[in-house]
């Protein structure tokens, strides 16, 4: 991906919804950063324009610090229910961390694979 957009939509795609009654399972894999130290930077999925609030928001939250400031391998998995059955337009963003205003120096996807896989999962199987 190679992406240094500090605030981004990084990616956009259509994923084919089967079943009303199921779940997306929402994963990303590949190589985060965010450089400046004491602050922070923020990526997640949106699904259909909105973040998921059932059962919540699918993200990932790196703070940094002198410590931890290079390029590390991360992933992240998170589960999107009452999403309706058909087309769902899905959104891979980066952007500021709650009640931070400051940029944050990121950096998506460095000289490796970036991947995001997108499930439907049927969840809470009852008698």
């Amino acid at each position: 991906m190679n992406n240094g957009a500090d605030i981004a939509k990084l990616r956009s795609f259509q994923f084919r919804k089967k079943r009303s009654h199921t779940a997306l399972k929402l994963t990303w894999s590949g190589s985060l950063r965010s450089l400046t130290n004491g602050r922070c930077a923020r990526w997640y999925f949106t699904l259909n324009g909105r973040e998921c609030s059932s059962p919540g928001k699918v993200e990932m939250v790196i703070y940094s610090s002198p410590a931890n400031s290079g390029l590390v391998q991360h992933s992240f998995t998170g589960a999107c229910q009452g999403i309706p059955a058909g087309k769902v337009s899905i959104g891979f963003h980066v952007g500021k961390c709650a009640g931070r205003s400051a940029t944050q120096n990121a950096y998506t996807g460095w000289n490796s694979r970036s991947q995001i896989f997108v499930e439907e999962l049927i969840i809470g199987l009852g008698n």
